[in-house]
């Protein structure tokens, strides 16, 4: 449990600190965000089949030693087959899946490898339409 929360923190921490870091550099809009990016970020990350990128709602940022991204999937799907895609995939490109939540109509599952976190959040929407959003990072060395 200590490390399950070390990791989120850890997640979230470089998440936000690379989005203040970047505010202070330049702005980058949401257009700029091409399919380039967001695939170069997810070469380690499986997409599930019947989703597409929405670029306008995802975000990368790239440094000399910091990739922090949230990139959104939309299209159809199953919440449930969406989680067991992921469940079963992600072990395949390195990551060790860490918790998982479903609750109604969402599913939250946070994965790590040696190099960054991940967490993956599923919603369901109407008429079977999926949203997967997925945060991931480079991990940043803990202070000693």
């Amino acid at each position: 449990m200590k490390r399950l929360a070390i990791i989120f923190i850890t997640v979230a921490l470089t998440l936000s600190c690379t989005t203040i870091s970047s505010k202070r550099t330049k702005t980058v809009s949401p257009a700029q965000t091409t399919v380039q990016k967001i695939e170069k970020i997810l070469n380690n990350i499986p997409v599930y089949p019947t989703l597409s990128y929405d670029t306008q709602d995802s975000f990368v940022y790239e440094s000399v030693s910091v990739n922090a991204a949230v990139i959104v999937l939309k299209g159809k799907g199953k919440l449930n087959d969406v989680v067991s895609f992921y469940k079963e995939n992600m072990p395949k490109y390195g990551w060790q899946l860490l918790s998982m939540f479903v609750y109604d109509n969402k599913a939250t599952m946070l994965f790590d490898s040696m190099e960054s976190s991940c967490a993956i959040e599923i919603t369901q929407e109407a008429f079977n339409n999926i949203k997967v959003t997925i945060k991931t990072g480079t991990k940043t060395p803990m202070p000693k």
